[in-house]
């Protein structure tokens, strides 16, 4: 009898157990943020798989550390949130598991955010998320995807890639006390692609901001895979004084993992692989008593603010959002193979004129074999300690206090992290090896047929207009995609495009969000046909975009485009394009300008193009400049635009007073050669650059016949 009884006891206790942790399932979210509110510890709620819609889930509760309450998808990945949807999350010990962000964007604020109204969140998790090109349509929209507040919390285990709009991807905000010495933990997650923005506030990471930045924050960032993480120079930037910052990989990224402000943050342990991709960099230290050891750095190219090591000059009796002195700090026991630069007193100008000081630069080893520095000092080194370093570099009869010359051969490589045990574990993180084979080619020779083949071409797709064919336009060809269009006709019979709309303000090709446009053959005339609209350019970026375009333009004509304001292709403000190429190109008898990237008025340190490319080309009875590029303000945190002009001529244009044939305005990086100028330039400059001390310009090989003469305006020295 008594084993009955103690029999149905724990019978009647395992029903009561599998009552308490039956789990609830739902497909209305607002019933389940109820639920959330009045749940218990231990209580798990699943979202029911599906797509949902322009939802604001909004999470309170409180668990405990032992029994935390737990939101999960019933399947990983299988629960999507599309259109305008995002997350807030408030109380303690709450954790969300396994939620996919796609097709969409968050309408107001981050994708997620560790807070809710006046609540903020303790000791949350969230963990196996993805957040997939969740962008809005314009990119000059600004927003980040993960804002963390309050203390304790947990980001891990998520993969996010394909921002391209303004603003930081994941924020630690240090705003409010109880957001201080927060001890939050973002650990194996898989930061993916994060285009070159083209501006500043495009960063992975951010940890902080100047206003705070001498407050304790205490994360750690730990084991996480940064790959292809270029939107600008700064990819994960520290604001903030004493995180933890270990065992990452970082993965063919333009930029650097800056030490922007704030002081004791420690850096180790991490590596840092650039297999020479241009502008990959390593460390760059601003502040005081930082330690940044036992670090492995790669194959990294990049110089000055994007250099393997950047140690930076100082602003005397600085603000507190410009360059504070770096002052007893240790870099040690790092290890330096095949990069370009290592650099100490970076940034020194004008301004910025305190060196480092009382910091050691101890047992670290260099290798390389093909170059000629040791290291670069753009300034007094005095205040460093160099002792017991080791360098086998090509010049090895370098004598210098505190580097010894021994061979070496490259120590063993140990990731700290695999790839592939970051990111969500139920997504495959091997983004973007999709078959770019072209599928199709096209005929047309008439403007309906063409614009009705624009729109059914696949990606890669190859659409060929007739010789001698007139294309006359009511509206813009779009292009959204990856798209071929050539002509097989010789120079005297080919295709001309003409725009017959009634709407003025357009252009006769449009590149759209995505558009790569490879278009050879064709003549742009502007001429307008009686009583009908103007075309502003040939070929123009759309308004809007949330991400970047790409063009490559050869053997075509721009003639008659005959207002100040056209151009044969003109960019459009907050459009960014990767590469503009225009080979063996014509611009001929055009009021406004051949080529103009200039649409970046704000001096912000935007631009309209990160690669440009004008090679064979001439420009001929061009009004206003034949190439106008701007990039204003001085701001740092970019690479570009980088120029190439090469085997071009420029005839009878740009004559004005105070006009240039070739304006370039805070171009950061050029390649002027084999240039002839006749009978232009003449009221202003042939060619014309307003350049800071640190760009990279070279020009060679330029006549000028008759014309205005090289004018070099240096904007800081």
């Amino acid at each position: 009898m008594k084993i009955k009884n103690i029999f149905l006891f724990l019978f009647s206790l395992l029903l009561i157990l599998n009552a308490c942790n039956k789990v609830k399932h739902y497909n209305n979210l607002e019933e389940l943020e109820h639920d959330v509110r009045i749940a218990t510890p231990g209580d798990t709620l699943s979202i029911k798989n599906g797509v949902y819609r322009d939802v604001s889930l909004e999470l309170f509760a409180k668990g405990t550390a032992e029994k935390p309450i737990v939101v999960i998808a019933e399947t990983p990945g299988k629960v999507r949130l599309e259109g305008e949807s995002n997350i807030r999350l408030a109380g303690e010990f709450i954790e969300i598991h396994n939620l996919y962000f796609t097709h969409g964007y968050s309408p107001k604020g981050p994708v997620i955010e560790y807070r809710l109204g006046e609540e903020v969140a303790n000791n949350c998790r969230i963990t196996g998320f993805v957040i997939e090109n969740y962008n809005p349509k314009d990119r000059a929209s600004s927003n980040s995807w993960v804002t963390f507040y309050g203390k304790n919390n947990r980001f891990d285990h998520n993969t996010l890639f394909g921002k391209q709009n303004a603003g930081t991807t994941l924020i630690v905000e240090l705003d409010e006390a109880r957001n201080r010495e927060n001890k939050h933990t973002i650990d194996h997650n898989f930061f993916g692609e994060r285009p070159n923005y083209g501006s500043n506030g495009s960063e992975t990471m951010r940890v902080g901001n100047s206003t705070y930045s001498l407050t304790s924050s205490q994360t750690q960032i730990v084991d996480n895979w940064f790959e292809h993480c270029d939107g600008e120079v700064e990819h994960v930037s520290i604001k903030s004084s004493d995180n933890y910052i270990a065992r990452n990989v970082f993965f063919e990224s333009s930029g650097e993992l800056v030490l922007r402000h704030g002081n004791g943050n420690i850096v180790e342990e991490n590596v840092f692989l650039g297999n020479r991709k241009p502008n990959t960099g390593g460390i760059r230290i601003v502040g005081e008593n930082h330690i940044v050891r036992k670090n492995y750095l790669k194959d990294l190219t990049g110089k000055r603010f994007y250099a393997a090591l950047a140690v930076m000059n100082a602003v005397p009796n600085s603000l507190i959002n410009r360059y504070l002195q770096v002052k007893n700090t240790q870099i040690a026991e790092n290890v330096f193979i095949d990069c370009d630069n290592i650099e100490f007193g970076v940034g020194k100008d004008n301004e910025r004129t305190l060196p480092p000081t009382g910091t050691v630069f101890s047992e670290n080893i260099i290798i390389n074999r093909n170059a000629t520095e040791l290291i670069i000092e753009n300034d007094d080194v005095s205040g460093i300690d160099f002792f017991d370093n080791y360098f086998d570099i090509k010049h090895n009869t370098i004598k210098r206090d505190g580097f010894v010359y021994k061979k070496l051969n490259e120590p063993d490589l140990t990731l700290p992290v695999e790839r592939r045990n970051c990111g969500a574990q139920w997504f495959d993180n091997q983004i973007g090896d999709e078959d770019v084979t072209s599928a199709k080619k096209y005929v047309v020779s008439d403007a309906d047929t063409f614009s009705d083949v624009v729109k059914e071409a696949g990606e890669n797709d190859t659409i060929i207009i007739k010789s001698s064919s007139d294309i006359l336009l009511d509206e813009p060809i779009v292009i959204e995609k990856h798209l071929v269009i050539s002509s097989e006709a010789t120079e005297n019979d080919r295709p001309i495009i003409r725009y017959t709309g009634s709407a003025s303000g357009n252009p006769m090709i449009q590149i759209a969000d995505g558009g790569n446009l490879k278009l050879s053959g064709l003549i742009f005339n502007g001429k307008p046909a009686e009583g009908r609209g103007s075309a502003f350019a040939g070929i123009s970026p759309a308004k809007v975009m949330s991400g970047k375009y790409n063009a490559t333009i050869e053997d075509c004509a721009f003639i008659y485009f005959g207002e100040s304001t056209f151009a044969g292709f003109k960019a459009q403000k907050s459009t960014f394009a990767d590469s503009l190429i225009f080979k063996n190109c014509l611009f001929q008898s055009i009021s406004g300008e051949g080529i103009s990237l200039s649409a970046e008025k704000d001096d912000t340190g935007k631009y309209s193009a990160e690669n440009v490319v004008i090679d064979h080309c001439h420009f001929e009875k061009v009004l206003g400049s034949s190439v106008n590029i701007y990039r204003g303000g001085n701001d740092e945190s970019t690479s570009g635009p980088s120029i190439y002009i090469t085997h071009s001529t420029f005839t009878d244009s740009s004559n004005q007073e105070r006009g240039a044939a070739l304006r370039l305005i805070g171009v950061q990086k050029a390649r002027i050669s084999n240039l002839i100028f006749s009978n232009s330039g003449r009221g202003g400059a042939s060619l014309l650059f307003d350049e800071f001390a640190w760009d990279d310009i070279q020009i060679e090989n330029i006549k000028y016949n008759n014309s205005g003469k090289l004018r070099m305006n240096r904007l800081y020295k």
